[in-house]
C-alpha cells in the first residue's frame, strides 16, 4: 500500500509487521486492518457538526479511540485530512485485496462505508 500524506499527517501500512499506521498531529496510532476499518467506520459515521457545536471543545472534534478512555483532539482541518486519508487507503486497500483475488471491477469508497457489511462491522 502507498503512504497517503496530508499537512496534518499520514496512512501507510507497514511492510513488516502489515498493521496501519496513523499520525495525525502529535498523535501516532498502530492497527490491524480490523481495527483500522472500525475506526473508518466510527469516523465516518460521526455527526461533525453536532460534535463542532458543543461547549467546551473549543471548536475541536474529539474522538474517542478506547471505550471512552482514550480521546484524541484534533482541529477541524486535522479531523478533515484524517478522513480523506483513511477513505484514500480503505479505498486503496479495498482495490488490493481485489486484485489479490483476481477482481478488477472496483467499488468506490462510498459504496464501501454504506455496504451492510461494513455497517455490521463490530464496533
Amino acid at each position: 500500500m502507498k503512504k497517503i500524506s496530508t499537512k496534518s499527517g499520514m496512512v501507510r501500512q507497514c511492510g513488516k509487521c502489515n498493521k496501519v499506521h496513523i499520525e495525525v498531529g502529535s498523535t501516532s496510532l498502530k492497527m490491524n486492518i480490523n481495527e483500522f476499518f472500525k475506526l473508518g467506520k466510527y469516523i465516518f459515521n460521526l455527526n461533525v457538526e453536532k460534535l463542532i457545536e458543543k461547549k467546551g471543545y473549543g471548536g475541536r472534534v474529539v474522538l474517542a479511540l478506547v471505550a471512552d478512555s482514550i480521546y484524541m483532539k484534533l482541529n477541524i482541518e486535522q479531523f478533515t485530512d484524517l478522513r480523506l486519508m483513511v477513505e484514500q487507503t480503505v479505498t486503496q486497500l479495498n482495490g488490493e485485496l481485489q486484485m489479490s483475488q483476481g477482481d478488477t471491477d472496483f467499488e468506490k469508497f462510498s459504496d464501501i462505508m454504506r455496504s451492510p457489511e461494513f455497517k455490521n462491522l463490530p464496533n
